[in-house]
């Protein structure tokens, strides 16, 4: 038996451990026990620390959320909000409760590792059927290394026009960049070597020079 809440009278409303005990296994919470028998979490929690089956019961629904998270997160395959919805549980209340638990936390990244391997299998069965989309996404991403990059298609071409281009030619292609996409040019301007920038700027001073005197 237990005082737990002050009615509006100002009498002391008693509710027992039993009570106490038949919320915390209707319910998925302690604060929902609590609220379904209207008392607090924190007389629950008390009491919990006061008498041993009250405290079972404590352990015995947190224990039966987990086990219903466990499968609401495999069922649902990592996705929080079906997950929530499945246990009748707020979005932020199932983060937290994941948060709380590493067996949990292990289970969403599986669940989650489940999907990008199903994802990937879609797309190299894309690849192996023919599909040039697919085909482009996968050298892009998984054939940097052999050079799949629009990066190093830009560095090849920017390097061979300071080399072999005239300086109009090198100018105008400059321009033609600058206008369209101007980060770009400051990007590969800042990747170049010492002596192709100095190449660079003699180029363009020349022209400029030229340009001036005609």
């Amino acid at each position: 038996m237990g005082l737990d809440r002050v009615m509006p009278s100002g009498r002391v409303r008693e509710i027992s451990s039993d009570v106490m005990i038949g919320a915390l296994s209707e319910t998925r919470t302690v604060q929902a026990a609590a609220e379904l028998i209207e008392c607090s979490a924190p007389s629950i929690h008390n009491r919990a620390k006061e008498e041993v089956p009250v405290k079972l019961a404590v352990r015995a629904q947190d224990e039966k959320l987990e086990d219903s998270l466990a499968e609401a997160i495999i069922r649902n395959r990592g996705v929080i909000s079906k997950i929530a919805a499945d246990v009748g549980m707020q979005v932020g209340s199932v983060y937290y409760s994941i948060r709380k638990k590493p067996s949990l936390q292990t289970l969403m990244q599986e669940a989650r590792e489940r999907i990008i391997d199903q994802a990937e299998d879609n797309i190299f069965d894309r690849v192996e059927i023919g599909d040039y989309q697919a085909s482009v996404f996968v050298v892009r991403t998984l054939g940097k290394d052999r050079g799949y990059t629009e990066r190093k298609e830009i560095d090849s071409q920017v390097t061979h026009t300071i080399e072999s281009s005239p300086t109009d030619n090198l100018v105008n292609m400059l321009n033609n960049l600058a206008s369209q996409q101007p980060e770009l040019v400051e990007a590969e301007f800042s990747e170049l070597p010492t002596e192709d920038r100095k190449l660079l700027s003699a180029a363009l001073n020349k022209h400029s020079s030229e340009t001036e005197v005609e």
